[in-house]
C-alpha cells in the first residue's frame, strides 16, 4: 500500500528537481543591483523645498534627480504583510526606462528583492517589462508572473499606497532620464 505512493513522490521530486531547480537557486541568491547611491539629508531638504515650490508656482510637474526620487520613494512605508517586510523602495534611472527595488525580506530570507523594470508607453505611462525575485528572471508570460503580479498587488495596492492609483488609471505620465525623473506634483506634494 506504500509503494505507489512513495514512486509517485519521487517521480514527482524528481520532475521538480529538472523543473523547479532553476527558479529556486536562482531566488535563494542574492540579486546585482546597480549603484543606486545613498539617499543624503540634503536630498530631503531639496525635496521639501521642491514640495514648498509646488504651493507656491501651482506647477502641473516636478523634476527630480535620481537621489531626490529615492528620497521621495523613501516615504513608502509599509507594515508587514502576506510573509515580507519591506525596508525600502529604490529607483534606478535609464534613459526612457528604469528599475523600481522593492528591497526587503521574508519567506526565511534575510535579503528578499522584487525588481521591476519598467518602460514608458507612448503615452508616458509606466508599463511593467520584466520581472525578478532575487537573481530569477520571472517568464514574461504564464501563471507563474500572474501568481508574482497578484502576491504584488495584495501588499502593493492603492489602499496602502494612493498614488498607485494613477499609475492604474493611467494618469501619472512620467519622463525618465539618467539625470532626471519628471513626476507629476500631485506625487511629490502628497505628504505620507
Amino acid at each position: 500500500g506504500c509503494v505507489y505512493p512513495l514512486g509517485i513522490l519521487v517521480v514527482i521530486t524528481i520532475i521538480s528537481w529538472f523543473t523547479l531547480s532553476e527558479a529556486v537557486s536562482g531566488i535563494l541568491k542574492p540579486a546585482k543591483l546597480p549603484d543606486l547611491g545613498v539617499v543624503e539629508q540634503e536630498d530631503f531638504w531639496n525635496l521639501q523645498e521642491k514640495r514648498l515650490a509646488i504651493t507656491e508656482n501651482q506647477t502641473e510637474t516636478v523634476s527630480l534627480s535620481p537621489s531626490e526620487t529615492n528620497a521621495l520613494l523613501a516615504g513608502i512605508n509599509l507594515p508587514p504583510r502576506n510573509g515580507f517586510c519591506l525596508q525600502r523602495v529604490r529607483f534606478f534611472p535609464e534613459n526612457g526606462k528604469g528599475k523600481l527595488f522593492l528591497l526587503g525580506s521574508g519567506f526565511f530570507m534575510k535579503t528578499l528583492i522584487f525588481s521591476l523594470e519598467l518602460e514608458l508607453d507612448q503615452n508616458r505611462q509606466p508599463q511593467l517589462k520584466s520581472l525578478a525575485i532575487n537573481s530569477w528572471t520571472v517568464p514574461e508570460k504564464g501563471l507563474i508572473q500572474e501568481k508574482v503580479k497578484d502576491y504584488l498587488h495584495t501588499i502593493f495596492n492603492a489602499d496602502s499606497i494612493p498614488e498607485l492609483a494613477l499609475v492604474k488609471s493611467g494618469q501619472l505620465p512620467l519622463a525618465i532620464s539618467s539625470e532626471t525623473v519628471v513626476v507629476p506634483a500631485v506625487v511629490v506634494a502628497k505628504k505620507r
